[in-house]
C-alpha cells in the first residue's frame, strides 16, 4: 500500500486518536462513528417510543374524571351511595370507571403509577444483570418481547390487581429496554460522540411524549389505548436478526471469532479495512492477558505487607 492507494482503489483508514491516546480495539477497528454506527444508533432509539408511553400512560388511563352518585345523597362519598355515574364526555373508559377507584379506593389510582416506576427501577437492575451475562441484544429482545405481551395482556384484564401485575411486568421490561440500549449504544461508538449520542438518544424519548397526546385523542378507551401503546413492541423483535451484538462485550466475555466478525461486518460497511482485525484482535487479547498477570503478581508483591498492616492497624487502637 503505497499512500493510501492499493490496486488503484483508495482505502480509508480508520479516524486517528487524539494525539497521546491510543485508540482501543473498537475505535481501531471500525472508526469512531461511521454508516454501520448511525444504523445500529437510528434503529435502537425506535425502542424509546414505547417507553416514553409507558411511562406517561397513567394520564391518559386513569385521568381525573367527575362523577355523581345514583342515590339522591349530597355527599358522593358514604356509604349511602352504593352507585355512581361517571362522566363520558371526554373519556368513554377509564380504569377508574372500570373499577370504580374513587372515594376510599382512589389511591389505587395513584398505585398503578407506582407499581409503574418500581418496574422500571427493578427492570433496570435485572436486565443489567443479564444484558452482562447474556450479551446485550438478547435481553433487549426478550425486554420487547415481555413489553408488548404483558402491556397487551393488561389490556384485556378483567380484574384491577391482574392489570396491576401485567403493569409491573411491562414496566419492568421498559427498564430493560432503556438499560440495555443505552449500553450498546454507548459501547459501539467512539469515546468523543458518546455525550453527542446520549443526548440523541433521548430525542425519541420526547417525541414519544408528544405523540402520546394523540393516540389518546383518538383513543377514548383506556383498553384500546392499552393496546396502541403495547402492540409496535411486536415489531421490534426483528432486533434478533437485524441488530448487532456489542463486540466490546464479546471480545470481554472470550468470543474473539464472533467480536472479529461483527467487527468485520462493520467495518465493511463504514468502508474501513478489514485485513489487520483479526491481528489486531489477537494483539488486544494478549495484552489484556498480560495486564491481568501483571496485575496479579503486583497484588503478590505487596500482599505480605497488606496483611501486616491488616494485623497491626487493630494493635495500635490499644496503645
Amino acid at each position: 500500500m503505497l499512500n493510501g492507494k492499493e490496486d488503484g482503489n483508495v482505502k480509508q483508514d480508520a479516524p486517528s486518536p487524539p494525539k497521546g491516546k491510543e485508540p482501543d480495539i473498537i475505535q481501531k477497528s471500525i472508526g469512531v462513528l461511521g454508516k454501520w454506527h448511525i444504523w445500529v444508533c437510528l434503529i435502537i432509539f425506535l425502542v424509546k417510543f414505547p417507553v416514553a408511553w409507558h411511562q406517561l400512560s397513567i394520564v391518559f388511563i386513569a385521568p381525573p374524571i367527575d362523577y355523581q352518585c345514583v342515590n339522591n345523597v349530597t355527599e358522593k362519598c358514604t356509604p349511602q351511595c352504593t352507585h355512581y355515574v361517571f362522566d363520558r364526555s371526554i373519556f368513554s373508559s377509564t380504569i377508574t370507571t372500570e373499577w370504580n377507584l374513587i372515594c376510599e379506593k382512589q389511591y389505587l389510582a395513584n398505585l398503578a403509577q407506582t407499581v409503574t416506576m418500581l418496574g422500571i427501577l427493578f427492570g433496570n437492575m435485572l436486565f443489567g444483570y443479564l444484558s452482562d451475562r447474556f450479551g446485550r441484544r438478547n435481553p433487549l429482545v426478550l425486554a420487547v418481547v415481555l413489553q408488548a405481551g404483558s402491556g397487551m395482556a393488561a389490556a384485556f384484564s378483567p380484574w384491577f390487581f391482574g392489570f396491576l401485575v401485567m403493569r409491573f411486568l411491562s414496566a419492568l421490561a421498559t427498564g430493560g429496554t432503556m438499560i440495555t440500549s443505552f449500553v450498546l449504544v454507548m459501547e459501539i461508538v467512539g469515546t468523543e460522540w458518546r455525550t453527542v449520542l446520549g443526548i440523541l438518544y433521548q430525542i425519541p424519548f420526547n417525541l414519544g411524549h408528544l405523540l402520546l397526546p394523540v393516540i389518546g385523542y383518538y383513543l377514548r378507551d383506556w383498553r384500546h389505548f392499552q393496546i396502541a401503546i403495547s402492540a409496535p413492541s411486536i415489531f421490534l423483535v426483528v432486533y434478533y436478526w437485524i441488530l448487532p451484538e456489542s463486540p466490546r462485550w464479546q471480545l470481554a466475555v472470550g468470543q474473539k471469532e464472533n467480536a472479529i466478525n461483527t467487527l468485520r461486518k462493520a467495518a465493511k460497511c463504514n468502508k474501513l479495512p478489514t485485513d489487520k482485525i483479526a491481528t489486531d484482535v489477537d494483539l488486544y487479547l494478549q495484552t489484556k492477558d498480560l495486564n491481568k498477570v501483571c496485575n496479579k503478581e503486583l497484588y503478590r508483591l505487596y500482599e505480605p505487607c497488606v496483611k501486616l498492616l491488616h494485623i497491626d492497624s487493630p494493635k495500635k487502637m490499644f496503645l
